[in-house]
C-alpha cells in the first residue's frame, strides 16, 4: 500500500516537473515570472484593497456597465446640460463624459465580470497580464526591458481595475513588441505580418493618442534587406491604414460627444477649442514646451502634483504611497531595464523615427487635455491636467532612445546574484504596496 502511494506521488511530482518545464519552454522564464508574480499580487490587491485608487475608476465602471447592457455609444443627458453618460440599474441617468468616447473594445476583459466589480477586475488582470506576458516573450532581446516597464507599479495598478487604461497598456506593449521582434527576425520577419496588422487594428480601438504608435511600423523598411524593403513598405503602409481607418470610424461615430467633465464645455465649445488649437500651432507648441519645465505647483490646478507623481507615488488620489514603499520596485525595474538594453538593434535613423513618434504622442496628449478642459489652461501657457499614466504606451519607445550600455557580468554567479537581488526588491516593494493599500489607517 505504501509502495503504491509512493509511486503515485512520484508520478504526480514528475508530471508537475514536466508541466513546469513545458511552461518555461513555451512562455519563457521572464514572461512566466511576470505572469505568476503579477496575477498573485494583483489578486490579493483586488480582494483586500481598502482604498481603490485608480483615477476615474467610477466613470470607467459606469461606461463598462453601459456597454454590458448593450449601449455601445454614450447617451446625452436628458436635461440637455451637454454631458454624456448612461442609465444605471436604478434607471437614473449618470454623466461620465470623460470616458464616454472610449470604445467597447477597451473594456472587453471587464465584461467577463458580469456586473461584479471584483470579478471584472480579476478578469481584466488575468487577460491583460497574459497579453503583456506575450509581449515580453515576443520581444526577444528586449524581454527584460518589457518586464521592467510592465512591473512598474503604475503599470501593475493600471491592469488591476476594469478600465480602458488596462487594455491600452496591454495592446500598446504588444504592438511595440511585435515591431521589435520583426526587426530581430532577419530571415523570417513576414510570419509576424498577420499579427502586426491585427494589432494595428487594435491601436485604433484603445486610447486615441495610441494611433501614433503605428508609425513605429515604418522602422521595418528602414531595417529591411534590400530585397525585402518594398514589401516592408507595403506592410507599414497597410498597418498605418488599418489603424487610421478604425480610429476614423470611431471618431465619426462619437463626433457628437463632448468628452469634457466640465458641463460648461459642451460639444460646440469642445469643437471650437480643437479648431483654435489647429489655427494657432505656435501657441500650442509654446504650451507644449512650457509643460515640460513649468513647476507642477504653479499650474493653478491643485491636483497636478498628485497627477504628475503617479509614476513615483502610485496612482492616487486615494492612496499616494511613500518613497519607502515605491523605491524597491522602482529600483528593481530600473535594473531590469538597464540590463535589457545591453543589446540594441536601434541605429541613429531608427532612434530619430522613435523620437518623432514620441514627440507626436506627447503633443497629441497635451492637445487632448487642452481641448477637454476647454482652455482651462490658456493656449500659450503651461498645460494643467497632464498625468503620468497617459504616457505608459510610450515608456518602451522612450527607452529605445537610450544607447546600448554594454553591461556585462564577469561570471554566472554575478548574474545569479543580480537576479536574486531584483526578485527580492520586487517582492519587498509589492508586499509593501499591498500593505499600503490593504491596511486600515486612522
Amino acid at each position: 500500500m505504501r509502495m503504491n502511494v509512493g509511486r503515485g506521488l512520484s508520478r504526480i511530482s514528475l508530471a508537475c516537473k514536466n508541466f513546469w518545464n513545458f511552461l518555461r519552454e513555451k512562455i519563457g522564464d521572464v514572461a512566466l515570472f511576470y505572469l505568476g508574480f503579477t496575477i498573485l499580487f494583483g489578486t490579493i490587491l483586488i480582494l483586500f484593497d481598502k482604498r481603490r485608487s485608480w483615477p476615474d475608476q467610477i466613470p470607467h465602471w459606469q461606461r463598462l456597465y453601459q456597454i454590458a447592457h448593450g449601449h455601445m455609444l454614450a447617451q446625452p443627458s436628458p436635461n440637455g446640460d451637454g454631458t454624456f453618460g448612461g442609465y444605471m440599474g436604478n434607471g437614473h441617468y449618470v454623466p461620465f463624459s470623460n470616458t464616454a468616447v472610449n470604445t467597447p473594445f477597451a473594456y472587453f476583459p471587464g465584461l467577463l465580470g458580469f456586473g461584479h466589480v471584483r470579478l471584472a477586475a480579476f478578469s481584466t488582470l488575468v487577460i491583460c497580464a497574459c497579453l503583456i506576458a506575450v509581449a515580453i516573450r515576443m520581444s526577444g532581446i528586449y524581454e527584460l526591458v518589457f518586464c521592467g516597464v510592465s512591473m512598474l507599479p503604475i503599470v501593475f495598478l493600471s491592469i488591476c481595475w476594469p478600465g480602458a487604461d488596462a487594455v491600452t497598456s496591454a495592446f500598446s506593449l504588444l504592438f511595440v513588441s511585435c515591431v521589435l521582434r520583426m526587426l530581430q527576425e532577419k530571415d523570417a520577419p513576414f510570419k509576424f505580418v498577420p499579427l502586426l496588422l491585427l494589432l494595428s487594428l487594435t491601436l485604433g480601438l484603445i486610447k486615441v493618442t495610441c494611433v501614433v504608435l503605428v508609425l513605429l511600423a515604418w522602422l521595418l523598411p528602414l531595417y529591411s534587406r534590400h530585397k525585402d524593403k518594398k514589401k516592408m513598405v507595403v506592410v507599414a503602409l497597410v498597418a498605418t491604414l488599418c489603424t487610421a481607418i478604425v480610429a476614423l470610424i470611431w471618431v465619426v461615430l462619437t463626433s457628437g460627444i463632448s468628452p469634457s467633465t466640465n458641463s460648461a464645455i459642451d460639444l460646440a465649445r469642445y469643437t471650437q477649442v480643437k479648431k483654435d488649437i489647429i489655427r494657432h500651432p505656435l501657441l500650442m507648441i509654446r504650451s507644449f514646451l512650457l509643460s515640460f519645465v513649468q513647476p507642477i505647483n504653479l499650474t493653478g490646478d491643485q491636483y497636478d502634483i498628485e497627477r504628475n507623481m503617479q509614476l513615483f507615488a502610485g496612482t492616487g488620489p486615494q492612496t499616494m504611497l511613500p518613497a519607502s514603499i515605491m523605491l524597491p520596485s522602482l529600483v528593481a525595474c530600473a535594473i531590469l531595464i538597464l540590463l535589457g538594453i545591453r543589446k540594441q538593434v536601434m541605429t541613429a535613423k531608427g532612434r530619430l523615427l522613435v523620437l518623432v513618434v514620441t514627440v507626436i504622442f506627447f503633443a497629441l496628449t497635451a492637445a487632448g487635455v487642452l481641448a477637454n478642459q476647454g482652455f482651462a489652461s490658456p493656449l500659450g501657457k503651461g498645460i494643467s491636467g497632464l498625468q503620468s499614466r497617459y504616457y505608459i504606451p510610450i515608456y518602451v519607445p522612450l527607452i529605445l532612445l537610450a544607447p546600448s550600455l554594454g553591461i556585462a557580468f564577469d561570471s554566472k554567479k554575478a548574474l545569479r546574484v543580480t537576479k536574486l537581488f531584483v526578485v527580492g526588491l520586487l517582492v519587498a516593494g509589492y508586499s509593501l504596496l499591498l500593505l499600503g493599500h490593504c491596511l486600515s489607517f486612522s
